[in-house]
């Protein structure tokens, strides 16, 4: 598993609220997570539906069009998506403009695979097909 970087962290964290930011633009409400340790935010949709977030910045996607086939996301995240609340894993490029939005439904349905990573050897994600997410503009322009 990835080591713990707080310097990565840093830097990534403001990314949570360009999300409550576009949520709340349409009508959601949206917070951080009071819990450190759990999903990233907690949001509320128009009718009143529960959610949970998870963000994250993929930083080798930059511009509009994902380069991939599909999503990986660690696999110790699975934790998230076997609770109450609906979940979504929200992907941001590094330009911050941009981000793909994987529903409930591909996690809970995503297979599992094992790879190398810059981080780790033999690391286990879940793969969702990035042609099934919902693509989403953070900037306006």
């Amino acid at each position: 598993m990835k080591p713990f970087s707080q310097e990565l962290y840093d830097n990534d964290d403001k990314a949570k609220h360009l999300i409550i930011d576009f949520l709340e633009s349409n009508g959601w409400d949206a917070w951080v997570n009071p819990d450190t340790y759990g999903i990233d935010l907690l949001a509320l949709d128009p009718n009143g539906i529960e959610y949970q977030v998870e963000v994250e910045v993929k930083h080798n996607w930059t511009g509009d069009i994902f380069p991939y086939k599909t999503l990986h996301f660690s696999e110790r995240k699975r934790k998230f998506i076997e609770g109450d609340r609906i979940t979504m894993f929200v992907t941001i490029n590094h330009d911050r403009t941009h981000a793909l939005v994987a529903s409930h439904a591909q996690l809970s349905v995503a297979s599992v695979i094992v790879k190398d990573t810059s981080y780790t050897t033999q690391e286990k994600f879940l793969e969702v097909q990035a042609d099934g997410c919902q693509l989403i503009r953070l900037t306006k322009g």
